[in-house]
């Protein structure tokens, strides 16, 4: 398999204290809130996301919490169910916000819940770091309380494309390459699509290489693939691409097998090294699909790579996988940027997420 690597882009630098200024006044507890989509298809997802959050805030209240100022203040995390709903997160602001007391949040495995939530953070000025943030899209609104880890999906895809156009060039795949591209119709599904065609397209030697013989979508939780892959039997092309979510890749994949589907090369895009995939279809089920992901286990091998995966292991029982990865990641970001802004303030805060430089596990 092949793997995306990418790096968290936060940057910046703590200025150094004042010798005399102001008093600050510190609260006595940090309340960071969160919504998941617990109840809907993602329920997995949602679940891991949640545990890649508490480990990060464990951490941090092991050690007495956050350090401010020369002060440990606790963190305590509040959940909410958002359902995958996007259209519920007026009022799940408010209530982590009014309610629950928040000053940050982190986001929703859902990417729509992401991007309505997001809004509303921003008019409120309240820092909204996000594991799911894959869409390029959500990050042209100008909004700058909004703050993701995750490369564009469309990296992603330009990387699976990459390493075909290898095996085209040492004449293991043929040329012309017949592709056929199925996405959740989503702004993710739609970017990994447009990059697969971006590459396709981009130089006259490609478009000689490559020939786009189906592309379509499907609707967002979409739990019965037969009409589509029956689609895709018929275009007979060599290689198909896939983006989804975790509940519709597990479903895709077991409609896929079922009708004896075969392809010289076959993607879900980030998916297919989940534990949850090898438990129902095993090794066999599994083998020669080609996955991208933004963290792999296979880095934990020294430092803060290390660190995590062995803290998630010895909480949870079993190894962490990218959406715990990136989760975790996210927290510490804002945790980090908490520390670094001398008053825990939501703008001070910002004002580090924005310009701060931390090393990362991605």
């Amino acid at each position: 398999m092949r793997f995306v690597c990418v790096l968290l882009c936060l940057y910046g630098c703590r200025k150094a204290a004042e010798s005399a200024g102001p008093e600050v006044h510190l609260p006595s507890r940090i309340v960071i809130g969160a919504t998941l989509p617990v109840s809907s298809a993602e329920r997995q997802t949602a679940r891991f996301y949640r545990e890649g959050y508490e480990l990060a805030v464990e951490a941090a209240n092991r050690a007495g919490g956050v350090a401010v100022s020369g002060k440990r203040i606790p963190i305590s995390l509040e959940f909410l169910d958002d359902g995958g709903d996007p259209s519920g997160a007026a009022g799940q602001i408010r209530t982590l916000i009014e309610e629950k007391k928040a000053s940050f949040l982190l986001g929703s495995a859902s990417g729509a819940v992401v991007e309505a939530q997001s809004a509303l953070a921003e008019a409120r000025h309240i820092p909204y770091v996000t594991a799911a943030g894959e869409s390029k899209a959500l990050f042209e609104r100008g909004l700058k309380y909004f703050f993701g880890l995750q490369a564009p999906v469309q990296l992603l895809a330009y990387t699976q494309m990459r390493w075909i156009d290898e095996q085209q060039k040492a004449h293991k795949l043929p040329s012309p390459l017949t592709v056929a591209v199925l996405v959740e119709d989503s702004p993710r599904g739609r970017e990994f699509a447009q990059g697969v065609r971006d590459f396709a397209a981009k130089t006259p030697s490609r478009r000689t290489s490559y020939r786009v013989v189906f592309d379509e979508t499907f609707p967002a939780s979409q739990q019965d693939f037969s009409a589509p892959l029956q689609r895709l039997k018929d275009a007979r092309a060599d290689a198909f691409l896939a983006d989804s979510t975790l509940s519709e890749f597990l479903t895709l994949r077991r409609r896929y097998l079922w009708l004896g589907l075969c392809h010289k090369v076959i993607s879900y895009g980030a998916h297919g090294g989940e534990t949850l995939a090898l438990e129902e279809f095993g090794f066999p089920g599994l083998s020669y699909i080609l996955s991208a992901v933004w963290w792999s286990a296979r880095l934990a091998r020294r430092g803060l790579n290390k660190q995590f995966a062995d803290q998630f292991k010895e909480t949870y029982h079993r190894d962490p996988d990218w959406y715990g990865a990136l989760a975790y990641e996210a927290a510490r970001a804002l945790i980090a940027a908490i520390s670094a802004s001398g008053d825990a303030r939501p703008d001070s805060v910002r004002t580090q997420l924005a310009t701060m430089k931390m090393e990362s596990i991605l």
